[in-house]
């Protein structure tokens, strides 16, 4: 978790701290958590409005873990419609999958 936390504050540095003009040239990295059981309803557009209204159920370890992944590739596609480079959106992209995966691992064993 630690290292998802540092990944993201550099992320957050570098989309701050350099200038880009450009939308970036080079393949959009999937979402693997769409159209999977553990995040169903979730979409990069809903993800604030669907934690909201699921955050005081009982599957709110579930919905924080979703919208947490969600706000990470929403942040990606963010880097590279602002034109970062490639290996800059991979910081973000890569906590992201680690996200991800804590979603997925945590819905294997819940439900």
């Amino acid at each position: 978790m630690t290292r998802i936390i540092a990944a993201v504050a550099t992320a957050a540095l570098l989309l701050t701290s350099t200038s880009a003009f450009a939308q970036a040239a080079f393949p959009t990295r999937p979402n693997t958590l769409q159209g999977q059981a553990a995040c169903a309803g979730y979409t990069v557009d809903n993800y604030k409005e669907r934690f909201a209204a699921n955050s005081g159920g009982p599957d709110v370890q579930l919905h924080s873990l979703c919208a947490g992944a969600y706000n990470y590739y929403w942040m990606y596609l963010n880097a590279i419609r602002k034109g970062f480079s490639e290996s800059d959106c991979n910081v973000t992209y890569d906590a992201f999958d680690k996200a991800a995966r804590v979603v997925t691992n945590f819905w294997a064993e819940t439900h």
